[in-house]
């Protein structure tokens, strides 16, 4: 079967380049070194291995992360990348590991389709709306001339080995280079505490990465 996506070739081997209209599930999909794979040779060599080959858990603040982000990027789908848990099959962490749950969620899961608990769903909306009511989010999101933009591109390593890279925006364009970000530091928004929690999170790695990534890609395509 001809894989025929645009970041593909006819062969099935990527092509860089800048790319509108990616699903999350597809971009997830791709084998390309990214950020958070990234960040783990900042530990140690053994654990970047690890990272690559061992898949990340999914976690309450990664599936509420990925809500909040259809839920203020991408409203119009919103419904067809998420999916509530029913009340039988919640738990207070989740979804509950037992036979009839999984079998619920499994076909969700395949789809690339984020399932939340109706908890996390009433606060990824909550979000939503503060983001909507906040003009100057406003005005930036209206000025970015795109919304969840993937790049894909090639690095040479010190060994002359070439790897395939990724990064996926969540606004670009018109001078604008955005990464949506959820955050339990409440009381921290000041330019000092904003500026710890970036630093402890390596935020700032990541949007190095994105701005290199975008260039790369701008080049390469």
């Amino acid at each position: 079967m001809i894989d025929v996506t645009p970041w593909k070739d006819a062969t099935g081997e990527l092509i860089a380049g800048i790319y509108h209209g990616m699903r999350d599930a597809d971009y997830q999909a791709i084998d390309a070194l990214r950020a958070s794979t990234m960040k783990e040779a900042l530990q140690s060599a053994k654990q970047l291995r690890h990272r690559m080959q061992n898949k990340r858990p999914d976690t309450g603040a990664l599936r509420l992360g990925r809500a909040v982000h259809v839920a203020v990027l991408q409203p119009d789908v919103y419904c067809e990348e998420t999916a509530t848990i029913p009340e039988e099959f919640a738990t207070s962490t989740g979804l509950s590991r037992k036979k009839p749950a999984q079998a619920w969620a499994q076909e969700f899961i395949a789809a690339g389709v984020t399932v939340i608990t109706e908890a996390e769903g009433t606060k990824a909306q909550a979000i939503a709306d503060a983001v909507s009511e906040h003009a100057p989010s406003v005005a930036m999101l209206e000025r970015a001339a795109g919304r969840e933009v993937t790049a894909l591109w090639q690095e040479t390593t010190p060994m002359g080995a070439t790897v395939w890279c990724k990064a996926r925006a969540d606004f670009i364009g018109n001078g604008l280079l955005g990464d949506l970000k959820t955050t339990r530091e409440t009381g921290k928004f000041s330019t000092v505490g904003m500026g710890g929690v970036i630093a402890r999170f390596g935020y700032h790695f990541q949007m190095g990465w994105y701005s290199r990534g975008f260039t790369a890609a701008a080049a390469q395509s």
